[in-house]
């Protein structure tokens, strides 16, 4: 019984610290020294949902720019446009691919997608920024949500970080 109980404790304790976005884990990157592909993880949206959710692709063929995905778990949603606000700099930004995607994964699991070619130096911005805000207009209205908040930063700060990391290696 004793050996359940103390299973348990460490097993609730690994959870916890899984689900803490300050440790910088969670974001899965995907190399082959030409290409990196780090999956989209969450903003911080509060208590909205869906919520928004950043991923970040590379080659070595344009080293300068990426494509910066933005999808929506939990729902099909038209990406018409993306603003970024990065320590007060406002930033639309351009070139969303007409690779919308979306993804039935069963049950009520669904997600949208759209890419947006940034430059790199954009994600370095957001990564040292103290406060950077993302606004999407979809078919159903505007959704903002935070990449870095004073308050709390996101799981997507930690997957561009990774992203940085895996690019300068």
């Amino acid at each position: 019984m004793r050996f359940v109980r103390v299973c348990l404790i460490a097993l609730l304790a690994a959870a916890a610290v899984g689900c803490t976005n300050t440790a910088g884990v969670a974001a899965r990157s995907y190399t082959s020294g030409w290409h990196i592909w780090v999956e989209p993880r969450g903003t911080n949206c509060g208590t909205k949902l869906p919520c928004t959710a950043l991923g970040v692709e590379w080659t070595s063929k344009t080293p300068e720019r990426a494509a910066l995905v933005i999808t929506f778990d939990g729902d099909y949603k038209v990406i018409r446009r993306a603003t970024l606000n990065v320590d007060g700099e406002t930033i639309q930004l351009q070139g969303g691919l007409d690779i919308a995607s979306y993804r039935y994964a069963g049950g009520v699991m669904r997600d949208s997608s759209q890419t947006f070619i940034v430059p790199v130096r954009l994600l370095r911005q957001i990564a040292a920024s103290k406060r950077t805000g993302l606004q999407v207009e979809t078919s159903s209205g505007l959704v903002d949500s935070f990449v870095v908040d004073a308050r709390k930063d996101s799981e997507a700060l930690y997957a561009i970080k990774r992203f940085l990391i895996e690019v300068d290696a």
